[in-house]
């Protein structure tokens, strides 16, 4: 869109939880820790819907307890954003 090139991947975000977002989709998958739904799309391609997440303390020196966020807000606070562009 921006870089008027054809998307190859979508990533949404939402306060819906991965039960709830199955629900509306039912062909949808998750089988994560971090609250991922892949929906299957036309010409084998998924998209991805998040839930929100928030900031937790770490259960050992590498991974984080997965807590969800109430707010966009609050999901952002924790992420690094970064617009990608492939070749």
């Amino acid at each position: 869109m921006v870089c008027k090139r054809t998307i190859k991947d979508w990533d949404f975000a939402t306060n819906a939880k991965p039960e709830e977002i199955l629900k509306l989709f039912p062909d949808g998958f998750y089988d994560n820790q971090f609250g991922t739904v892949g929906i299957p799309l036309k010409d084998n391609q998924i998209a991805e819907i998040t839930t929100y997440r928030s900031e937790s303390e770490y259960k050992d020196r590498t991974s984080r307890e997965v807590e969800w966020g109430k707010t966009i807000e609050e999901d952002l606070q924790r992420r690094i954003l970064q617009l990608t562009q492939s070749p």
